[in-house]
């Protein structure tokens, strides 16, 4: 089965309106698992050198997100910090693009998820980290020279639901 470029711009079109909607907001359990958390420690995915020259970096989108948790209260540990902390948590923002250099677009996803140490409840012994936090994530399609500050905006966006819901839980 062949699939024409204007198809799959209609797909990832219909898919950005429609998914956003799906799941706006955080599952109660999601939100509870942040009840006590001391800060976290920001990982970002590795970012591909050639999308780097673009204008996307990882420095770049971490120090967006250290500056919106700062801000709003938050604690950001250093790594060496995030491994004494209770439950280990990190927050780890995904940024993953696809350039199209025919077309001058690029395809991109980007999520936000908190992950920490947690025990098997069966038997209270066995540990490994897990996403107790996230959100349901974009995927969309955007101009080559609009692309880093769109997928900087989503980021900045699906980190304010991660505080709003820490400060629901931890006001200051």
């Amino acid at each position: 089965m062949k699939i024409t470029i204007g198809a799959m711009t209609a797909f990832v079109f219909l898919l950005c309106q429609w998914g956003p909607s799906i799941a706006d907001s955080a599952h109660p359990m999601q939100i509870r698992s942040l009840k006590g958390l001391q800060g976290v420690y920001i990982l970002v995915e590795s970012i591909k050198p050639e999308i780097e020259k673009l204008g996307l970096t990882q420095s770049k989108i971490k120090t967006d997100v250290e500056l919106r948790l700062r801000k709003a209260g938050i604690k950001v540990l250093s790594k060496q910090d995030s491994f004494e902390a209770p439950g280990m948590p990190y927050l780890y923002i995904i940024a993953n693009v696809l350039p199209h250099p025919s077309l001058g677009t690029v395809a991109y996803t980007v999520k936000v998820e908190l992950c920490q140490e947690v025990i098997l409840s069966r038997n209270n012994q066995d540990k490994g980290d897990a996403s107790t936090w996230w959100t349901p994530g974009m995927l969309g399609l955007a101009g080559k020279n609009q692309f880093v500050r769109i997928i900087r905006d989503e980021v900045a966006d699906q980190v304010d639901k991660f505080i709003n819901d820490y400060l629901s839980l931890n006001p200051k």
